[in-house]
Order: C-alpha cells, then sequence, then structure tokens
C-alpha cells in the first residue's frame, strides 16, 4: 500500500511540474534583433484604411528600413505603398482620405555635390 502511496505522489508531481513548464520557443538572437517597431498607425478620416509605417533593420546596409503600408479594413488585407523611407518622413491623410503624402530620398547612385534631394510624394489610394 505505500508503494502505490509513493507511485501516486511521483505521478502527481511529474503532472504538477509538466502543467507547469509552458513549451515557449526560445528566442534566438536573430529574432531579438530583427524586429519591426511601428512607429505610426493612423486610420484614414473615412475610417476604411489604417496607415501603418514599420521601422525594421536592414543588416545588409547597416540601417533601418522604414515601410509604409495600406491595410483596408473590410477586406483585411494589406497593401506595401514604399520603403526606404528616410526616418523623418511622416506620412499624412488628405481630408478626404483619398490621399497620402510623405516624402521620399533620391536614391540614385549619382555622386553630386550638394544636400540630397527629398520629394514629396502623393499616393491616390483610388487609383492603386
Amino acid at each position: 500500500m505505500l508503494i502505490i502511496e509513493e507511485y501516486f505522489v511521483l505521478i502527481l508531481q511529474l503532472i504538477i511540474i509538466c502543467c507547469s513548464n509552458e513549451t515557449k520557443p526560445k528566442l534566438n538572437l536573430d529574432e531579438f534583433f530583427n524586429n519591426t517597431d511601428y512607429q505610426q498607425l493612423s486610420f484614414s478620416p473615412t475610417g476604411e484604411h489604417l496607415l501603418i509605417q514599420s521601422r525594421r533593420p536592414s543588416w545588409n546596409s547597416s540601417s533601418f528600413d522604414i515601410s509604409l503600408w495600406l491595410f483596408y479594413v473590410k477586406e483585411k488585407t494589406t497593401k506595401l505603398i514604399a520603403h526606404n523611407l528616410p526616418s523623418f518622413s511622416k506620412p499624412v491623410w488628405s481630408p478626404t482620405g483619398k490621399h497620402i503624402a510623405f516624402l521620399l530620398n533620391e536614391d540614385s547612385t549619382i555622386t553630386y555635390v550638394g544636400t540630397p534631394e527629398h520629394h514629396l510624394y502623393l499616393y491616390s489610394i483610388i487609383s492603386n
């Protein structure tokens, strides 16, 4: 009888130990450093779209890739609008919610003297 009680206690302890340890995947350094930050989230004035500005490490260029995504609320789909945006690019909605304005860098391979150029870009939700 004592042996059965000992087995019962042992099995109960094993069950408690197994249930208390969650099986989470271990986080490695690549996953830790390859995270994505969401710098800006803004709904369109109509509420039909969500504008998402994300930033993630770009290890090949030793910089960050700042991307602009459009989320369609009804369809629950996303579309990449632009990437490699400058860090100071702050996209804004038009009052009607049909356009998004943001800055783009001049990513040319031509070497020139002077300050780099930035361009204002107007993205149309209707035509794209």
